[in-house]
């Protein structure tokens, strides 16, 4: 088969149709994500409109999705009111405490907690992100160790 225009356009109109049917999965939870939006209020409200922010993730092929829902903190260190406050209301929700884990690079660090529900066919998950500053007082970013990593190298050889 050669590439022609036609094919081109036959791929973008496939890649159309399945937007279009994870638009209408998405819309079907429409109710469970207003339900989601309005438990999450507290938290939003504690971090600000500008840093309570979320997404939908809709299948093309089944009626599943998820809502992404994420809280964004700023502070000195971990045990801030600014921090506790947040993890209080976001516990409070009675959802279930997937995990939490750190990143940390020479500039900045971050600690995520995720809590998740389901409701009806839509998961939801709620992340709220500490961001640490880098030269806090009572946390800082410190090199701890380096990490070697053995990969393998390949290169073409032709005889």
């Amino acid at each position: 088969m050669s590439l022609t225009i036609k094919n081109l356009f036959a791929g973008c109109a496939d890649e159309v149709a399945r937007a279009r049917a994870r638009f209408n999965t998405a819309k079907k939870h429409r109710t469970a994500i207003a339900y989601a939006l309005k438990e999450t209020r507290a938290v939003a409200k504690l971090v600000g409109e500008y840093e309570f922010n979320g997404f939908v993730s809709a299948n093309s092929y089944d009626d599943d999705a998820t809502l992404y829902l994420m809280a964004s903190v700023y502070t000195e260190n971990m045990k801030s009111v600014a921090v506790t406050t947040v993890l209080t209301a976001a516990e409070n929700l009675g959802w279930n405490s997937e995990d939490s884990r750190d990143f940390a690079t020479e500039t900045r660090a971050t600690r995520t907690f995720k809590y998740s529900t389901q409701v009806g066919k839509l998961k939801v998950v709620l992340e709220v992100n500490a961001y640490i500053k880098a030269d806090g007082e009572m946390c800082r970013i410190e090199q701890v160790g380096v990490e070697v990593e053995e990969k393998p190298i390949y290169a073409i050889k032709c005889a």
